[in-house]
């Protein structure tokens, strides 16, 4: 290891040598000065174009909300009485109204055993195989030995293969097992077998009771007056792109209302119109000349970001290729750009564009078997410019980074020469006190000969 060198720092010579070195080494990193300025001016690009690329990518996600039909295409169903039928539509409904009346709920059937005096004493049921069969299922078998207690046997059930659901209650005097059937309606009735001496009688019953206590039983209801029945009371076929929530039996005709929803599709719209002009104004920012003296970081003139404005302006503006439908421009459907270069959007135009052609909406959006929508058409342009790989902005940034790494490395290089060059000059200087410190030595030593000579 090289040891240090001593500094006199003008003991023999009176220079501040310490000084006059840091003076000199100062001037020589000048060059370092200004490549750590260009590398923050770097990064600082860096950071902003990346900023960018992460708005282009957010304005993708809000277009991305319209590529299904559903998405477009949406509906809203009320209920003259949502406490008894309740409703939801899908893209598949037709406006219109229809009248529901419901006879009865589906029902999961619901089984206990006879009582018995405790839940967590063993050999009260006896012991052997318990077969539950649901609907036309295979029976799952569950193994019950002299161990078990009630609680046990519900452990049990539950952990087992069968649609059932299984607990313990206590109805004041005795406690029994309850088994309740997972899934309503009549298919999914629930059979019980009890081999060896098992005495649940869950299919029996106790104190004159049935031990059935409610049976599987499926929804009865008509609409428009024609009748129907399901196993759910979550019925999503009895109407066309509709879902009917049974919840109460009724004395009179519940009315469903159902009607085109253009709220969600225009917010979605809005959405990306917002998003679309955030990304505008970030680029903006960086190109427009705004009076001020163009710094070393600035962007402006960047031809990758003139090249996202232009090329994402310019998809807003053009016809979509290949649609059979009337609209086949943004324009048509209420979003507009101004001089500026701003989007706009008429909420109403949108709107009348759904009433007069609903597919060809759809269709501008989603494209057809042969031709891409605009949110496909978006969805390709951003990849353009945001691609991990080889993305427009992706390379810009990547670019900057390797002017950052070079400069590291020259940063290096120079310092490296810079240690180098001080340590010379420590060297020097202090030779330089040595042979001054040598000399005023030897020049005392003869001012004291000459003296004893004197």
């Amino acid at each position: 290891m090289t040891q240090p060198l001593a500094s006199f720092s003008g003991l023999a010579s009176g220079l501040d040598t310490s000084s006059l070195i840091a003076q000199l080494v100062e001037v020589e990193s000048l060059p370092i000065v200004r490549m750590e300025d260009q590398k923050a001016d770097y990064e600082s690009m860096s950071r902003r174009i990346t900023d960018i690329a992460g708005e282009v990518e957010n304005t993708r996600t809000e277009i991305k909300k319209l590529e299904t039909e559903d998405d477009i295409l949406t509906y809203t169903g009320t209920s003259s009485d949502s406490t008894k039928v309740g409703v939801t539509a899908t893209s598949l409904a037709v406006p219109g109204q229809y009248t529901v009346q419901v006879s009865a709920l589906a029902a999961a059937q619901s089984n206990v055993s006879d009582g018995f005096s405790d839940a967590d004493t063993v050999g009260l049921f006896g012991t052997g195989d318990l077969a539950i069969q649901v609907g036309t299922d295979t029976a799952v078998t569950i193994s019950i030995d002299g161990t078990d207690t009630l609680n046990t046997v519900a452990s049990k059930i539950n952990d087992s293969d069968a649609r059932a659901i299984a607990s313990v209650i206590f109805d004041g005097s005795t406690y029994r097992l309850q088994v309740v059937g997972e899934d309503t309606g009549v298919a999914n009735t629930v059979s019980y077998t009890e081999g060896g001496s098992l005495a649940f009688d869950f299919e029996g019953t106790s104190g004159g009771l049935s031990n059935q206590l409610v049976a599987a039983v499926d929804a009865a209801f008509s609409v428009n007056g024609l009748a129907m029945t399901r196993s759910s009371n979550a019925v999503d076929s009895a109407i066309p792109g509709f879902r009917l929530n049974l919840s109460d039996t009724t004395t009179s005709a519940v009315t469903i209302s159902v009607a085109q929803d253009t709220s969600a599709l225009s917010g979605n719209v809005q959405g990306f119109v917002d998003k679309f002009n955030f990304m505008m104004d970030l680029i903006d920012q960086e190109l427009l000349f705004d009076g001020t003296v163009r710094l070393g970081d600035s962007l402006r003139g960047d031809s990758a970001l003139r090249s996202t404005q232009e090329q994402f302006r310019l998809l807003i503006v053009s016809q979509v290729n290949g649609l059979s439908g009337e609209y086949d421009t943004f324009a048509q459907l209420g979003v507009s750009i101004d001089q500026t270069g701003t989007l706009t959007f008429d909420s109403a135009m949108l709107s009348t564009a759904l009433t007069d052609d609903p597919d060809s909406v759809v269709e501008f959006f989603t494209g057809n078997d042969t031709a891409d929508g605009f949110v496909s058409l978006f969805d390709s342009l951003t990849d353009t410019y945001t691609n991990a790989d080889n993305g427009v902005l992706t390379a810009r940034t990547d670019g900057l980074a390797d002017r950052v790494t070079d400069l590291d490395d020259q940063i290096a290089r120079t310092q490296t020469r810079i240690d180098a060059y001080e340590a010379r000059l420590r060297r020097q200087y202090t030779n330089l006190e040595t042979t001054v410190s040598s000399l005023q030595s030897q020049g005392d030593q003869l001012l004291a000969a000459l003296g004893s000579v004197s």
